[in-house]
């Protein structure tokens, strides 16, 4: 009767034993790694014995976050920036999860956590604690505890006298300092963003006091945020532009841009154009709406490009943005183009643009093909705009149609019977002189963009960054079209000629004694 039961005990004993094998394999990694530690310290309470059922979903936004944080763990990155969406889980990734792991993983080692204010630091130090109290952790962790009775939750302490502090700005940083020091959204929402002092004390703050915390000289910085102004604190250590910005500390920062729709060709997460973050939290169609209630919160807070507040050459007032029922029927179309020839400028971008003109003179900005590409892509999407609209002319410098693609573009129009007279201008490097013509249209609100173009708010930034932004791709194709039009306009006007009087007549005898006269005062002079 017993040996009918053996292999029954047997079977069961052996699933047993896979499943204690397969728990194994899971704690070690998670050990390792960030995801399947957020996986099993985020157990489905439905299954809390099984560690394989969990409530985390890690999307691909998260995989990519989390190998730059175990980078950073490791010692391969001391500086890095993370600008990211609001609701897209970097908090309970980067300030929750990532400070119980790196605890973990040593015990002797100290975080600070800083945040807007006291009261927010101290719920990510209450999160953090809970994690670190949770008998899965000790069972991965069994050398990281927290010292008997530890109930803050802006101060905790290990056993082995490891330290994780969590303060806001006002707050103050003190004892020993960190071998990581995190920065988790230090402007709270657009009001304190809007607010230059609050920038101000932001910035000392940051200086003075949450670097002076590193441990050591190796210590580990990490700024994640919401981009929610552009002088905010990643504006004053990424931006050129920014009067505290410095070369040398950027060139420190490992920096992480993933902006809600994905746009270029270096995105982190390998998108296509308009491809959504997290589409299974955030659809695309959803972004889509949220963008156009608000366009410019969007562009900020979203797409991580907060927009100037104001420019020294173009100003908010010079650019004039028209919805679509406000174009024109009747338009003359031109075109122009900004081409990336420079191999050292690898991140500078091509720009082909068509515009109409009105019969007041007025430009409006039709159709923009603005991105990184190879030459043969550039000329095919050149000869789709000259198809698809009878263009008066093309203009560019010449330096760049020379260097670039002068030949292949006219071996291409050729071969597909495109034509379209190309219009060579004059090479200037003077980039204030270049839009000299497009600035006088633009002050006199003679220069109109679409307001719903998926382009818009990043020319409108670039156009109050110039002429200090790294970029101005769009300002100098759009200067292009002004000082074509402009050249057009200021050429001389061809003389009309008088017609021969008819032969025989008197006027036509004076006409010839005239004519007799010049040849004669010619013939005596010394040529």
């Amino acid at each position: 009767m017993s040996l009918s039961y053996a292999p029954v005990i047997n079977r069961a004993a052996a699933l047993n034993q896979l499943k204690l094998i397969e728990r194994q394999e899971r704690v070690i990694l998670a050990r390792n790694e960030i995801i399947p530690f957020a996986q099993i310290m985020t157990p489905d309470p439905t299954y809390p014995d099984d560690t394989s059922a969990t409530k985390y979903m890690a999307a691909k936004v998260h995989r990519v976050i989390a190998a730059a944080l175990e980078e950073v763990e490791a010692g391969r990155i001391k500086k890095l920036i993370l600008t990211v969406p609001p609701r897209h889980g970097k908090t309970e990734l980067c300030s929750k999860l990532f400070p119980a792991w790196f605890v973990g993983r040593d015990p002797t080692r100290s975080v600070v956590v800083c945040s807007y204010n006291n009261r927010y630091a101290e719920d990510l130090g209450r999160a953090v604690r809970a994690y670190m109290k949770m008998p899965l952790y000790r069972e991965l962790f069994p050398n990281s505890k927290l010292r008997q009775g530890e109930m803050a939750s802006d101060r905790l302490n290990t056993t082995y006298k490891g330290l994780l502090v969590f303060t806001g700005r006002e707050g103050t940083i003190t004892g020993r300092g960190g071998d990581l020091v995190i920065i988790d959204d230090p402007i709270k929402n657009s009001d304190e963003a809007r607010s230059p002092t609050i920038r101000e004390q932001a910035w000392t703050w940051y200086k003075r006091d949450v670097l002076s915390r590193s441990m050591t000289d190796q210590a580990a910085v990490i700024i994640i945020q919401t981009r929610w102004h552009e002088d905010d604190i990643v504006g004053r250590i990424i931006d050129p532009t920014n009067p505290e910005f410095s070369e040398e500390e950027a060139g420190d920062f490992k920096i992480i841009n993933l902006p809600a729709l994905a746009y270029g060709d270096d995105d982190p997460l390998g998108r296509a154009d308009g491809e959504a973050l997290w589409p299974e939290r955030f659809s695309r169609e959803w972004l889509l709406k949220t963008k156009a209630r608000d366009p410019e919160g969007f562009s900020s807070l979203y797409q991580q490009q907060p927009a100037a507040v104001d420019g020294s050459y173009f100003t908010r007032d010079d650019i004039v943005a028209y919805q679509p029922h406000e174009l024109p029927k009747q338009l003359t179309y031109y075109a122009a183009s900004d081409h990336a020839v420079d191999t050292k400028s690898r991140n500078d971008r091509t720009c082909l643009m068509v515009v109409g003109i009105d019969a007041e003179g007025v430009i409006w900005v039709v159709d923009v093909w603005w991105r990184r590409a190879k030459v043969d892509v550039v000329v095919e999407a050149m000869l789709k705009l000259m198809e698809k609209y009878e263009l008066r002319h093309w203009a560019a410098e010449k330096d760049q149609i020379l260097k670039s693609i002068e030949p292949f573009l006219r071996k291409r129009m050729r071969e597909t019977e495109t034509y379209c007279y190309i219009k060579p201008l004059p090479t200037h490097k003077d980039k204030q002189q270049k839009a000299q013509p497009l600035r006088g249209r633009m002050s006199m609100g003679m220069v109109r963009m679409p307001a719903k173009a998926p382009w818009f708010q990043q020319a409108k930034d670039e156009l109050l960054k110039f002429d200090k932004a790294r970029h101005d791709d769009f300002v100098d194709t759009l200067a292009n079209i002004a000082r074509s039009l402009h050249t057009m306009q200021s050429a001389p006007k061809e003389r009309k000629v008088k017609p021969l009087p008819k032969v025989g007549t008197w006027a036509w005898v004076k006409e010839q004694h005239k004519r007799e006269q010049r040849v004669t005062t010619f013939a005596g002079s010394d040529y």
